[in-house]
C-alpha cells in the first residue's frame, strides 16, 4: 500500500474577479464576485494524491482561525490525515489572495505565508518519530530518508575566461 508524506504551505485562497478593467488611482471600488477555497502548493498535492487512492498526509501549521476549522474538514472530506497539522494558537492561516479584471485580464496577487512561515523542525521531527512507533497491529516503519531541504545543486564547473582582442 502506497503511503506519503507531504509538507508544504495550506492556504485559503481567496479570489475577486472585478467586472471592470485595470482601475486607475482614481477608482478604488468596483463591483465583482467572490470565492474561496483551500490551497496552498502542499496541500493541493495532499489533497490530489488523496484522490489518486494513495494515503497521504500532511504536514504544515495552521492559524487558530475560521480558515483553520474550513481547511480541516476539507482535508477531512478528501481523505488527507491531517495529524501532522500543527495549529498555531496565535496566529493566523496562510492567506492568498488574488485580484483579477474580467475586462482585460489583469491579475494582482498577495500571499500572506502567517503559520505557513512558522513550519520547520518540530514538524519534521514529530513526522519522524511517528514513522518509528509501529502503530496498532502493524510493523515498525522500515528506515526511510526524511529530506527535511533539497540538497543544493552540484556547483557548476569554473568557465574558462574568455579570450580578450587587442584594438
Amino acid at each position: 500500500h502506497t503511503r506519503c508524506v507531504v509538507f508544504g504551505s495550506i492556504n485559503m485562497d481567496m479570489n475577486a474577479v472585478a467586472d471592470c478593467h485595470w482601475p486607475d488611482s482614481k477608482h478604488t471600488t468596483v463591483m465583482g464576485q467572490f470565492s474561496q477555497s483551500a490551497g496552498g502548493k502542499g496541500a493541493n498535492e495532499a489533497v490530489a494524491l488523496a484522490r489518486l487512492g494513495v494515503s497521504t498526509s500532511l504536514v504544515g501549521r495552521l492559524g487558530n482561525d475560521e480558515h483553520a476549522r474550513f481547511l480541516l474538514a476539507h482535508f477531512a472530506q478528501e481523505r488527507v490525515d491531517t495529524s501532522g497539522i500543527q495549529q498555531q494558537p496565535d496566529g493566523f492561516t496562510g492567506t492568498a489572495i488574488q485580484i483579477v479584471t474580467s475586462k482585460d485580464g489583469h491579475k494582482f496577487g498577495v500571499s500572506c505565508k502567517e503559520s505557513n512561515g512558522r513550519v520547520g523542525d518540530t514538524e519534521v521531527d514529530a513526522v519522524a518519530e511517528r514513522r518509528r512507533r509501529p502503530a496498532a497491529g502493524r510493523p515498525a516503519a522500515p528506515p526511510s530518508r526524511l529530506l527535511t531541504r533539497p540538497p543544493p545543486p552540484p556547483s557548476a564547473p569554473a568557465s574558462p575566461p574568455s579570450p580578450r582582442r587587442s584594438s
